[in-house]
């Protein structure tokens, strides 16, 4: 969770199906001690979104409306983050398609009873795993290069899986930054 507070990162999560089945007290405690209260008090099939820029809660949207699915809109430059419209997508309701260029984001997430998918969209790629539990994707704020994807299968216990680095590799050729592996 040190990179969550790290100044030279932006964290961005999307639940997927059920994040809540298999966070312990403690890891809890930990999300709402970081500022996410909403993703410490997530119950099973709920969405949440939440970003983090430098070790600053940017956003942290949850609710125990079960049928209610998020979205949030926004822009990165120069290293800082400006959301500029957050939404509540009822279980039916379509998603806002952008064709997006570099320096914006699209985040989505609709829990099991809202629609189930997720989202994690930068400069016109998607990085979310759309695996069940927490997706995040990492961004260094001075390079602009994601040095990491993961899911977190928080249903039934806490497992990990890392996103091929291939993906990575071509969204940091494309937009001609070196790829870093390491989460200094």
């Amino acid at each position: 969770l040190s990179v969550f507070q790290n100044e030279r990162y932006f964290v961005v999560i999307s639940a997927y199906d059920d994040a809540a089945g298999g966070l312990t007290e403690e890891i809890r405690a930990q999300m709402a001690e970081l500022g996410l209260k909403n993703l410490s008090e997530i119950q099973e099939g709920e969405s949440y979104l939440g970003i983090m820029d430098g070790g600053k809660v940017v956003l942290d949207m949850g609710s125990h409306e079960k049928t209610q699915g998020f979205q949030a809109l926004g822009t990165y430059e120069k290293g800082e983050i400006r959301l500029f419209r957050t939404e509540t997508l009822e279980k039916q309701e379509e998603a806002e398609t952008l064709n997006w260029s570099k320096g914006f984001f699209r985040v989505l997430s609709r829990g099991k009873y809202a629609g189930n998918a997720a989202s994690i969209n930068i400069n016109g790629w998607t990085y979310s795993n759309v695996k069940t539990g927490l997706n995040i994707v990492i961004m260094r704020k001075d390079t602009e290069t994601i040095v990491s994807k993961v899911c977190f299968d928080t249903s039934r216990g806490v497992t990990r899986t890392l996103v091929s680095e291939q993906g990575l590799a071509e969204y940091n050729k494309k937009y001609k930054k070196k790829f870093g592996t390491i989460i200094e």
